[in-house]
């Protein structure tokens, strides 16, 4: 939050206007603000405080800070402009104070108001415009409380050790809101999720090894125990499946509780042990199952092969069937673009047909309209010798009804 500029009136102990343009204070990063005891320097940074979160630090109270020293008249309020996340905002507030009655002789409880606008360009557009939905408006913005603010970057005076002597959770709390360690606060708690996943995938790792280990020995002791394998064999086989299962040689139960290391330890220790057989008969009845395990499994792998070429098939046709409607599908967009065009081109040809048929019939509307003006010429020319008739008609001598008319021989009749 960076404060650009403060105004208020008749708060505190200024009677007046006060305002305070913060730019040219901070060019050059630090200023100090001095003057006499009493003069009112802290009250300016409750001030700010008030203006941003409607509560004042200290012992005041911020329903008593209208001006003592204020005309009776006097409204009270402030106004500061400030800029958060990269954009201007300005919150008005008018704290609750006493009034003078407009009518008698009493006095009127003002409750407090305040607004909060956005600069956008060259106007201020409303964000919010009452008490609660301003100071909640302006916590989001600064991401500190009140109390937070308080304590961060207007520390009261005499408030200053009982920071310190903070507990380490009021610390912590503070410190998080400050530097914002929410990031790093999920980062080790993802941390430490995973690192009891992985603890518990180790200790069930370790109980199915576990659960191998008891299977093996007991499949050994079965072997040894019913003369499968030779002392020869059996040490040798016993160091591989000792290696393998993670131990240095298979730990046998002989059945009285006694554990031996190895099949020859069993003579050794003078146990009452099977006949170790002379011949190859069962061994060679182990090793036939053992083939047959194998064949089975080299089936089972040969089936899994086949399904999963199967697949593999199913879903190259399915590619092919999208493939093969896609090139539908834009067959069905290529033909409706050539029916439009069609349909065009449809209109096209009837429009040229029509102006074929106008060049065909334009020479006989010439004549037509060349006769039609030989016809109002000679309409006109009558016209003009009907009205020279009526002229000289009217210009001749009127003859008595009895007159004698001359005959073209010169007789009267």
């Amino acid at each position: 939050m960076r404060p650009h500029r403060l105004q208020l009136h008749a708060l505190g102990p200024y009677a007046g206007e006060v305002d305070i343009d913060f730019d040219p204070l901070t060019a050059d990063g630090l200023f100090l603000i001095h003057g006499p005891t009493g003069a009112g320097k802290t009250f300016l940074l409750d001030a700010l405080c008030f203006a941003l979160y409607g509560e004042v630090p200290g012992a005041r109270n911020r329903d008593t800070l209208r001006s003592d020293h204020a005309e009776p008249d006097a409204h009270p309020w402030i106004e500061l402009e400030f800029s958060s996340q990269g954009a201007r905002y300005r919150v008005h507030r008018v704290p609750m104070h006493e009034r003078r009655s407009r009518r008698g002789t009493g006095t009127t409880q003002q409750p407090s108001k305040a607004t909060l606008a956005r600069l956008d360009g060259s106007a201020w557009v409303p964000v919010a415009e009452k008490v609660t939905d301003v100071n909640q408006a302006v916590g989001h913005l600064l991401g500190l409380t009140a109390v937070q603010f308080q304590q961060v970057i207007l520390l009261p005076q005499g408030r200053f050790e009982q920071v310190l002597r903070a507990d380490n959770a009021t610390r912590e709390q503070l410190l998080q809101k400050l530097f914002d360690t929410e990031l790093y606060a999920r980062a080790a708690a993802w941390l430490d999720h995973e690192a009891k996943r992985r603890r518990l995938d180790v200790a069930a790792g370790e109980r199915e090894l576990a659960t191998l280990r008891r299977q093996a020995a007991d499949r050994w002791h079965t072997l040894v125990a019913d003369g499968a394998v030779d002392a020869h064999d059996a040490e040798a086989v016993g160091s591989v499946a000792a290696e393998a299962l993670g131990t240095q040689t298979p730990v046998i139960d002989t059945g009285d509780g006694t554990p031996v290391d190895d099949a020859g330890a069993l003579d050794g220790a003078g146990h009452d042990g099977p006949a170790w057989p002379a011949d190859q008969h069962e061994l060679d009845a182990v090793a036939d199952r053992l083939e047959a395990l194998a064949v089975a499994a080299a089936t089972e792998a040969a089936d899994t092969a086949a399904e999963l070429a199967a697949a593999d098939a199913a879903a190259d046709a399915a590619r092919t069937r999208a493939d093969a409607w896609d090139r539908h599908r834009c067959l069905l967009d290529r033909q409706a673009e050539l029916d439009a065009a069609a349909s065009t081109l449809d209109g096209d040809r009837r429009r040229l047909a029509d102006a074929d048929v106008a060049d065909t019939l334009r020479p006989a509307l010439g004549d037509v309209e060349r006769h039609t003006a030989a016809a109002d010429d000679a309409a006109d020319a009558l016209d003009r010798a009907m009205r020279t008739v009526a002229r000289r008609a009217h210009a001749c001598p009127v003859l008595p009804d009895d007159a004698a008319l001359p005959t073209p021989g010169g007789e009267v009749l």
